[in-house]
Parts: C-alpha cells; sequence; structure tokens
C-alpha cells in the first residue's frame, strides 16, 4: 500500500509539472492581478498618502498582525 501511495504522489506531480509546462503559469486572471499590484506598488513608492491607504486597506481585508508575544523565559541568558 506505501509503494502506490507513493507512486499515486509521483505522478500527480508529473502530471501537474507537464501541466505547466504545457499551459503557462500566468493566465490572463493572473495577469490582471499582477498589474494591479504593479500599480499599488508605484502608488506607494510614490505617495505617503497611498502609503498610508494601502495600509489601512491591507488590514482591512487580510486583519491586523497580531503584537509579538514575550520571549519565553528559559531564552533568557544568565552570566
Amino acid at each position: 500500500m506505501e509503494n502506490f501511495t507513493k507512486i499515486t504522489l509521483l505522478l500527480i506531480g508529473a502530471t501537474f509539472s507537464i501541466s505547466l509546462a504545457a499551459f503557462g503559469f500566468l493566465s490572463i486572471a493572473e495577469k490582471e492581478k499582477r498589474a494591479a499590484h504593479n500599480l499599488v506598488r508605484w502608488g506607494i513608492a510614490h505617495s505617503g498618502f497611498f502609503r498610508r491607504f494601502a495600509l489601512q486597506m491591507d488590514n482591512l481585508f487580510y486583519g491586523r498582525k497580531p503584537n509579538p508575544r514575550p520571549a519565553p523565559k528559559w531564552t533568557d541568558y544568565k552570566k
């Protein structure tokens, strides 16, 4: 059974690789997303207002990053 699983995963990986080579990595939708991200990158590089606006939109869509937790006690260095 274990050999069957390994062979199956190998075939799935090979099939996926062939399809990427045959059909290309970027579809039309991916190219449109790339254009939108390039526009955002340009705005961030050239405008402070746009930088703040993009941060607020990022927080709205993806949520804020949590504050880092303090390091565990065992990592304290004692002389």
